[in-house]
């Protein structure tokens, strides 16, 4: 007989329209760094920041860590190098932790007070190389209410990074970009975790441990990415329950950044069937409401109990599918807690709360990425033709798709034999630094902090003079008129508004993260007008004096046509043949 929902007043059944059945999965388990009390009590001997803290063991599993003085900046307490072989590493100085995925600790805020967590790693051996290495890593900050417990991880293929212009090995990227893989893992010198508090008395107290049996509610993945081409696209998301025993009942509410995402839909009714099944009944579970709620923006809300039979074991309980906003960035946009499992209440069968910590989700979404061109004045070309010595031309560094861009840094290159750089015009912003270096053809500069830039802007401008002295001629193919080369972004660095990090380019980079789109190079070429001996644009006397003075002899400067290095008749009509020709130079 089919199964069938108690409703009763103040009960709702969600519309079977809106919602997906799926199976119910196994929350499978991962290879975490768990370390134990032994390590958190007696190897947490290194640190920094305001805090003062105080270190006793607990009865049981777990560290109790005491903090005053606790400020906006983190207090940190770690293992540092050599570690201890109670971190779980192995190898060499026990610096070896490519056996595993993830670094997780639980976290039970005890205190009064809302604390806020990360977790952090530093990779890199200081000694053995021409330059010391220390790369940091850290997970996105968790914020612990007072008497919340939360289990905190750092993903392995997933950290912020930071110090990573240490590493000549690995890509240079920018303080505080998000989502990179950990470099180095055979070497790590440091693990640990940092406190803060926002706002509060400077007090808290922390009594972390490694996971071990403990009840679990988590978001089932602990970062999702996406990226610009997946606007409108969808994906689901699990709320998920680990290693309970006795679970009757529970109210759940997750929230996330609206103007990031929309839930499109919420399904729970055939995993809620499947934990809380009893055969010998019609009616296995109950949903309230209010304050079930699928439909305020950025939150969703799950009210439910069984009526017969508690659950023990690791089940999925809610699905939501997503639907991607435009996150309206360039960089990445990400919040803390992307998924913040803000009521966590469960029960069992005897109305007592179940004791669980939660794992919070991270969202993270890349925006469209900006595009840096070179153009000429007129914003249309990416080229410029010299005729003449000392021809100035200006080549702008122009932005496109951009969103708020607060100012940058940059290096361009060019071909010292070819050009001389001569000025530059700030744009977008009415000041910054530059400096040239003409001995190797390298222009570096940067911008304050100014105004946002979005959409498209010009940036700055610079202005080149052509070098190049050459004469046309038609001797053979040992002998080229157009003498071509470019000028070229080496590096940029885009800044944004905090706490959204810097976006960079290298160029030739194989492991670059291409954060900016990068048009084609700006091409210079000179090529010579035919008879114009002296550059100057004109095709006058002085050019046909300055063969005739060479007439009847061998002169391979001044021949002009054919092989012999003869200066005749032939080399004079070049010359002649274009004799008054005046070339009007375009604007810079």
């Amino acid at each position: 007989m089919e199964k069938k929902l108690f409703t009763i007043a103040m009960i709702l059944l969600i519309s079977l329209g809106m919602l997906t059945i799926l199976q119910v999965g196994i929350v499978k388990a991962d290879t975490n760094v768990n370390l134990p009390d032994a390590e958190l009590l007696n190897q947490f001997n290194e640190g920094w920041g305001p805090a003062t803290v105080t270190v006793t063991d607990e009865p049981g599993l777990g560290v109790r860590f005491a903090y005053t003085l606790l400020t906006s900046s983190g207090t940190a307490k770690c293992d540092g190098y050599e570690l201890s072989a109670l971190a779980g590493g192995t190898g060499l100085h026990n610096a070896d932790f490519t056996g595993y995925t993830h670094y997780r600790m639980l976290f039970k805020n005890v205190g009064t007070t809302s604390l806020t967590v990360n977790l952090f790693m530093n990779t890199g051996f200081t000694s053995g190389y021409p330059d010391p290495l220390d790369t940091y890593w850290e997970c996105a900050w968790t914020d612990i209410p007072a008497g919340k417990s939360k289990i905190v991880t750092l993903d392995f293929l997933d950290a912020t990074v930071s110090n990573a212009g240490d590493d000549p090995v690995n890509t240079q990227y920018p303080d505080g970009t998000p989502g990179v893989a950990i470099w180095r893992l055979t070497e790590v010198t440091k693990i640990g975790f940092q406190v803060l508090q926002s706002s509060g008395d400077g007090t808290g107290t922390l009594v972390v441990s490694g996971i071990d049996a403990t009840t679990w509610l988590k978001i089932d993945a602990s970062t999702v990415k996406r990226g610009y081409g997946d606007i409108d696209s969808f994906f689901d998301v699990f709320v998920e329950i680990d290693t309970v025993t006795d679970f009757f009942g529970f109210d759940i509410k997750v929230t996330w950044d609206a103007a990031l995402l929309t839930l499109d839909n919420g399904t729970y009714e055939t995993y809620l069937q499947t934990i809380w099944n009893d055969p010998d009944h019609t009616t296995d579970y109950a949903v309230t409401a209010p304050p079930t709620d699928f439909a305020t923006p950025g939150m969703c809300r799950l009210v439910a109990t069984s009526f017969y039979t508690s659950f023990t074991g690791s089940a999925q309980l809610l699905k939501l599918h997503f639907k991607v906003k435009d996150p309206l960035t360039n960089s990445v946009k990400q919040t803390p807690i992307s998924f913040d499992l803000s009521i966590d209440k469960l029960s069992d069968k005897s109305s007592n709360s179940i004791e669980h910590a939660c794992a919070d989700g991270r969202y993270i979404m890349w925006g469209k990425k900006p595009t840096l061109s070179t153009k000429d004045t007129a914003g249309t070309s990416t080229s410029r033709t010299c005729k003449v010595y000392h021809e100035e031309f200006n080549v702008k560094l122009i932005v496109s798709d951009a969103a708020d861009v607060t100012d940058f840094t940059f290096e361009l290159r060019y071909n010292k034999d070819h050009l001389t750089y001569v000025s530059v015009e700030w744009n977008a912003w009415s000041s910054g630094s530059i400096t040239d270096d003409p001995v190797n053809g390298k222009i570096t500069g940067s911008t304050g902090p100014g105004t946002a830039q979005s959409g498209t802007a010009t940036l700055l401008t610079i202005k080149f003079q052509s070098k190049v002295q050459r004469m046309w001629k038609n001797i053979g193919s040992s002998w080229i008129n157009d003498v071509n080369s470019a000028i070229y972004i080496q590096t940029v660095d885009l800044t944004y508004p905090g706490p959204q990090p810097k976006l960079n380019y290298t160029r030739n980079n194989p492991q670059d993260p291409a954060q900016i789109n990068v048009g084609s190079d700006f091409g210079y070429t000179f090529s010579p007008i035919k008879g114009d001996l002296d550059n100057n644009g004109k095709v006058e006397i002085d050019d046909l004096s300055a063969v005739a003075l060479k007439y009847d002899t061998y002169n391979s400067q001044y021949n002009l046509v054919g092989t012999d290095d003869f200066i005749d008749i032939f080399d004079l009509v070049v010359v002649a043949s274009n004799f008054w020709y005046e070339y009007s130079i375009p604007p810079p």
